[in-house]
């Protein structure tokens, strides 16, 4: 010790050092993590580091236990389809979308940071106004959404820019009836659907009767005699910008968004549904949505326990609702990592 008090050498900078394991840094030298950390609700895990000070990095640890930002969305099981205009499934090596400006299309990748390449939009459009004519779908199920024509823009010519919501991009729909189909959605005993939009006109999400109306999400029924329809055969759980409605019947569901919910719709029918539709009830113009849309996720398993993680991730991305900043969960050392660069790192896969 120094007269200040201060630590001069660190344990582990003495020669001979075997292993060291420390929830500080105990070696000047060592670069790497003090320990992994496995979640509890999900199994996940994350490696966690030290701060400026060589203590262990908690805010890093508090965050991946609250959030879940981390976690891939592919990471969970029963993924049905991936849309987004972020990269959401590490391994997709496609395109995000298919753009069409006038008479001609392009597929637009992601730049190196898994965002939307805006500039390859600009290139392409330039002055002239583009709309996505097909949204891929990052499952690697081959579910890819295809939009009504010229009806969902995303790049501004007259701007000379991609529409953007809270900083991220946005794909509009004008209160005009423009719709994404997604034919294979369908016939699930189970679908649980997470996505984002953000609404810049409620007058289109309440027709007349509030027992027969569409939020952006809708599905088509077969042989319904009255032209109803529910949104999810079988369990249906749809959650949006943080919310959660869930149909209490097979063919009940509620809609919503950003904390209210718009519909509550009852379908007459509980065959299997054809169609799954994204921003409007099939070709009736009462029912559309206006505003943006930015990401949507579907699986084929139940979600609950996940769910946090899994809008946490997204909101993350697109900062569309204040996060509960409260965990409740459990995390177990997964990996004490050997701080003398001998790799003498210990394990454990137990709750322990």
């Amino acid at each position: 010790m120094t007269a200040s008090g201060l630590t001069t050498t660190l344990p582990g900078d003495y020669s001979g050092l075997a292993a060291a394991y420390s929830l500080r840094k105990v070696s000047s030298s060592y670069s790497g993590y003090a320990v992994e950390v496995r979640r509890a609700v999900d199994n996940y895990s994350a490696s966690i580091g030290f701060d400026g000070s060589g203590n262990l990095y908690t805010a890093s640890l508090a965050s991946f236990i609250r959030t879940g930002s981390e976690t891939p969305l592919d990471a969970y099981s029963g993924l049905a389809a991936a849309y987004s205009l972020r990269k959401v499934v590490p391994t997709y090596g496609g395109d995000a979308i298919e753009i069409q400006s006038g008479s001609v299309s392009q597929s637009i990748g992601f730049d190196s940071f898994g965002d939307l390449d805006v500039a390859a939009i600009k290139s392409f459009a330039g002055s002239g106004d583009a709309f996505v004519k097909t949204w891929y779908d990052q499952s690697g199920l081959g579910a890819d959404a295809t939009a009504t024509a010229n009806s969902l823009k995303i790049y501004s010519g007259s701007l000379g820019s991609v529409l953007t919501v809270n900083g991220k991009p946005g794909i509009y729909i004008a209160g005009d009836g423009g719709t994404f189909t997604m034919p294979t959605l369908h016939g699930q005993s189970l679908l649980d659907t997470y996505f984002t939009v953000t609404p810049n006109d409620t007058t289109y999400l309440y027709p007349a009767s509030s027992n027969n109306g569409y939020g952006p999400v809708a599905q088509q029924g077969n042989g319904n005699s009255d032209g109803k329809s529910g949104n999810i055969y079988g369990s249906p759980s749809i959650y949006a910008n943080g919310v959660e409605f869930t149909g209490t019947t097979r063919d009940q569901v509620y809609n919503f968004l950003n904390g209210s919910r718009v519909v509550v719709h009852q379908g007459a029918n509980t065959s299997v549904w054809p169609n799954y539709w994204w921003g409007r009830y099939v070709t009736t113009a009462v029912y559309h949505f206006s505003g943006y849309l930015q990401e949507l996720i579907a699986y084929t398993s139940s979600q609950a326990a996940n769910r946090p993680y899994i809008e946490n991730n997204i909101n993350s991305y697109y900062g569309i609702y204040t996060p509960d900043s409260v965990s409740t969960e459990d995390a177990y050392v997964k990996t004490w990592y050997d701080q003398s660069g001998n790799g003498n790192h210990a394990t454990q896969s137990v709750d322990a």
